[in-house]
């Protein structure tokens, strides 16, 4: 059952991913038409009999990946034998692959207490469990499994995968390097443990796993992305723009990718091509405001008072509590010699930060007595 898989300074991200599990629906397994007439004919059969019959039955449905009947008929064999324990391992198969992980969970387990030895069941509630977010408990079962089975490379994955989840990224790699010393091609494995080395901000080992990854697979648009991320936080910002301008191949990237790139332009005071990025982003509404206000930033440091202000402008319309929007719209107003504009934004600020308030204000006077 295996292989289910000053004021004045930049807006930065970090680095995240967010792996939600699945929802599962939670609903009573019941026969449809087509297949009543035939758990009803098995059902005069000796007790015996009609167990295997359906378990019989039940293997041809998940056979053909029809795990919603599958699961009906694996029902119907434990009900008949209650000791069937690969009726009760298939019905936990079926369930979870139709997303019924309680239904999954509650067969595995009775399968296993049929048989505690069976690393297959145990393996199956580690899995049921993880999607259920049970996540201790789908730790334990893996870890269970590895200790039995230590060559079980799904097992060390799913127990990676898990690790991530309970925000234990140090055993995560641990459990993704295992995973790989059975396997070094996986590339699942591989990319969870480029992943987890970013989350750790280990970005250079994490290089190291992407670039040999995005060489196998050309195409795979999201590494370049992520080589970019690493190589932007490391500081090698022109090899984060080659990264990100290879992952812009990809439609389905391509809307996170400007941003990106505008701050990797903006590192190496490419202005030119910071804005349009910048723009490129706004544009397809991707860290709208952030991109304002980096564009706000850049114009104040090129002295054009009157652009800053109107990106400055735009930032507190996206967000009417952006401190440093209006900070920013202080500063550029006092440069551009608009104290009317400076004492409205100043205005503005003390009521969200009093503090950041009397600062500016003694700008706002020094400005003022120096007129």
């Amino acid at each position: 059952m295996k292989s289910f898989y000053g004021l004045l300074w930049l807006i930065l991200l970090g680095i995240s991913l967010d792996l939600n599990a699945r929802e599962h629906p939670n609903s009573e397994l019941q026969p449809r038409p087509d297949l009543r007439n035939k758990i009803a004919t098995i059902q005069k059969l000796p007790q015996s009999m009609a167990s295997q019959e359906f378990f019989k039955l039940g293997n041809q449905f998940l056979k053909d990946k029809d795990y919603y009947r599958a699961a009906i008929l694996f029902k119907a064999a434990t009900q008949a034998n209650p000791l069937h324990r690969s009726a009760y391992y298939n019905l936990g198969t079926s369930s979870y692959l139709s997303g019924n992980y309680e239904d999954a969970l509650a067969a595995f387990t009775i399968a296993l207490k049929l048989n505690p030895s069976d690393t297959e069941a145990i393996y199956g509630l580690g899995l049921a469990h993880f999607n259920l977010g049970h996540y201790i408990s789908s730790v334990e079962a893996f870890e269970l499994v590895v200790e039995k089975n230590p060559g079980d490379l799904d097992a060390y994955y799913n127990l990676g995968k898990s690790y991530v989840r309970l925000g234990n990224n140090k055993k995560a790699v641990k459990a993704y390097k295992k995973a790989l010393s059975i396997n070094p091609a996986f590339k699942k494995a591989n990319y969870n443990l480029g992943l987890a080395f970013m989350r750790t901000f280990n970005c250079q080992e994490a290089i190291g796993i992407f670039e040999p990854l995005a060489q196998s697979y050309p195409s795979d648009f999201e590494l370049f992305f992520l080589l970019g991320r690493c190589h932007e936080h490391v500081g090698n910002y022109q090899q984060a723009i080659q990264n990100y301008n290879t992952a812009l191949s990809s439609d389905q990237i391509k809307q996170n990718v400007y941003y990106r790139l505008g701050l990797s332009y903006t590192a190496i005071k490419d202005y030119n091509k910071a804005i349009e990025s910048y723009k490129r982003a706004i544009y397809l509404k991707d860290h709208e405001v952030e991109s304002y206000y980096n564009i706000g930033v850049i114009y104040n440091e090129l002295k054009d008072y009157t652009k800053s202000a109107y990106y400055f402008n735009q930032v507190v319309k996206k967000d009417p509590n952006h401190v440093l929007g209006y900070s920013n719209l202080a500063f550029v107003y006092l440069q551009n010699g608009n104290m009317k504009g400076a004492i409205k934004a100043y205005k503005t600020i003390k009521q969200i930060d009093n503090a950041l308030a009397g600062s500016l204000f003694s700008d706002i006077q020094a400005k003022h007595i120096k007129n």
